[in-house]
């Protein structure tokens, strides 16, 4: 008779209940202001790849019309 082989299974370890887990990982500032304007991160990066566009800020209205001191 062959020799027989004979596989013992392997331990599986698993968090103890309530363990919270790893620690997620800090949220990605998505948006960068400036005086000018601003930085907005776009995409995901998996499907998407991330890009950061600039969007300015709107123009400010011209000052108010003031009487003429003469």
């Amino acid at each position: 008779m062959p020799p027989a082989y004979v596989v013992t299974p392997g331990y599986v370890y698993s968090a103890p209940p309530g363990y919270p887990g790893m620690p997620s990982a800090p949220q990605l500032e998505r948006e960068v202001g400036f005086p000018e304007g601003r930085y907005l991160l776009q995409g995901a990066g998996a499907a998407v790849p991330c890009r950061w566009v600039w969007v300015p800020n709107p123009p400010t209205a011209p000052p108010a019309d003031t009487p003429d001191p003469r």
